[in-house]
């Protein structure tokens, strides 16, 4: 049982880490976040509001932040993906053998 508690823990802590860097997932509970750092999210989400300020075609400098954005995020989808490919496949092939029943969706076909 320590081992799936510490495995667990241990999964929740590094997708907590990647949403972390994604996202404000305190954001909307009413808590002042103007002194906390603007995340991916946000950074998109504002980037993507300079094509419509203008009449002319977004500067180079728009594209070389949104290469540079898209680049940071792929690392973290990648390790994101690692993380439900390799270690969630693990840790549920450690509740199998603990004789835990999984909770998964239904594949569909």
């Amino acid at each position: 049982a320590k081992r799936i508690t510490a495995t667990a823990s241990d999964l929740k802590e590094r997708l907590a880490a990647i949403e972390l860097e994604l996202t404000e997932p305190q954001d909307g509970e009413g808590l002042d976040t103007v002194g906390l750092p603007s995340r991916l999210d946000t950074k998109l989400a504002e980037l993507s509001k300079v094509p419509g300020t203008s009449d002319h075609h977004p500067t180079t400098q728009t594209y070389e932040v949104f290469d540079h954005l898209s680049s940071i995020l792929d690392v973290h989808l990648r390790h994101l993906r690692d993380l439900l490919d390799k270690d969630l496949k693990a840790f549920c092939v450690l509740l199998v053998e603990s004789g835990i029943p999984i909770i998964a969706p239904k594949q569909t076909h």
